[in-house]
């Protein structure tokens, strides 16, 4: 599951004053790494951005630290946000799990938290 995650004021102190843009990959737990090329572009700053990446569950986000700042954001009514993502490899499957498992209750649980919904999901 993907999902692009902005922080308008900057993900860390370090970013005060600038948007921060990060690609998000939350596999599921029986995939151990993914091999993947992305490039994210903000339409409306003409900005483009990528690279190629291994996520894992510890290394599962990329992205922008200073895509923008804070002031030149409010110029813009809205930002639009175009997304590639090319899987260059085969995913790496862990081999004390099972490989025909079609959800992972952590991704679902954390799906439903992100839109305030409560939930019991027991794998």
């Amino acid at each position: 599951m993907w999902r692009l995650q902005y922080y308008p004021n900057g993900m860390t102190a370090d970013h005060i004053g600038h948007w921060s843009v990060y690609l998000y990959c939350l596999l599921p737990s029986f995939i151990k790494s993914l091999q993947v090329k992305y490039h994210i572009e903000c339409k409306e700053t003409e900005t483009k951005f990528g690279s190629d990446n291994t996520h894992t569950a510890r290394n599962r986000s990329w992205g922008k630290e200073r895509l923008l700042t804070s002031r030149a954001a409010e110029s813009f009514e809205s930002l639009t946000f175009n997304i590639d993502i090319k899987i260059l490899d085969l995913p790496k499957i862990g081999s004390d799990s099972n490989p025909y498992q079609i959800y992972d209750p952590f991704q679902i649980s954390e799906h439903l938290k992100q839109n305030d919904q409560v939930v019991d999901v027991k794998g």
